[in-house]
C-alpha cells in the first residue's frame, strides 16, 4: 500500500484546532456562529424568498429546532470523528485513511440534509408563487455561475482553482509541500463529469 508523506504541519495544526474548538464550551467565534446560526439561515433564505411575517416565524421555529437537534444529536459524534482525525494527523496518512475519513464524514452530513429537508417541508408550502419564481431565479443564476467557473473548464484549469482552494482553506502551503500536494490533488477520485483523468 502506498502512503503519503508524513502531513505538513499545518494540516496537524488545523485538526487539532478543530477538535479543540469542538471541545471547548468556553466563548468563540464558532461557538457565537454557531449559536446565531438558524439567524443567518434565516436572513440567508429570506434573501432568495422574501418571506412573509407568517412565513418567517415558520422558518425561524424550524430552523431554532434544527439547531437543538442538531446541538444534541449531531455534534457529539462530530467530536469522536475530530478525535480520530486527530489521532491520524499525528503520523503517515494513506490515501484509503483520508477517503475513510471523508466517508465518516459523508453520513453526517447527509443525516443534517434530511433534518433540515424535513423541517423546510412545513414552510414551503407556505409560499407564494412570485416568491418560487424569484427562488428558481436565484438557483438559476447561482447554477450559470458554478457550471461556468467549475464545469466548462479545462482539467488544468480545475486544478488551479482546486489547489487555490485548498490553499484558501488550509493556510498557504509551504514551497516543498506543493508539489506533493498539487499531484495527489491532480490524481485524486473526486472528479466532476468530464474532468476524470
Amino acid at each position: 500500500m502506498s502512503r503519503f508523506p508524513r502531513l505538513p504541519a499545518w494540516f496537524a495544526r488545523i485538526i487539532n484546532v478543530l477538535v479543540l474548538t469542538a471541545a471547548l464550551s468556553g466563548c468563540s467565534a464558532i461557538r457565537l456562529a454557531y449559536n446565531q446560526s438558524p439567524m443567518m439561515l434565516h436572513w440567508w433564505l429570506d434573501d432568495y424568498a422574501d418571506f412573509d411575517a407568517e412565513q418567517s416565524k415558520q422558518l425561524r421555529d424550524q430552523l431554532k429546532a434544527l439547531q437543538s437537534w442538531h446541538r444534541s444529536q449531531e455534534l457529539p459524534l462530530y467530536v469522536n470523528l475530530l478525535a480520530e482525525v486527530q489521532q491520524l494527523a499525528q503520523g503517515p496518512v494513506s490515501h484509503p485513511q483520508i477517503c475513510q475519513i471523508y466517508e465518516q464524514f459523508r453520513p453526517r452530513l447527509q443525516r443534517l440534509s434530511e433534518e433540515a429537508a424535513t423541517g423546510l417541508a412545513v414552510t414551503a408550502p407556505l409560499l407564494k408563487p412570485e416568491q418560487l419564481a424569484a427562488i428558481a431565479k436565484q438557483f438559476d443564476k447561482t447554477n450559470r455561475k458554478w457550471r461556468k467557473e467549475w464545469l466548462d473548464i479545462t482539467r488544468n484549469e480545475l486544478l488551479e482553482l482546486r489547489v487555490r482552494a485548498a490553499r484558501f482553506v488550509a493556510g498557504e502551503a509551504a514551497g516543498r509541500d506543493r508539489p506533493a500536494a498539487t499531484c495527489r490533488w491532480a490524481s485524486d477520485r473526486f472528479h466532476p463529469a468530464g474532468h476524470r483523468p
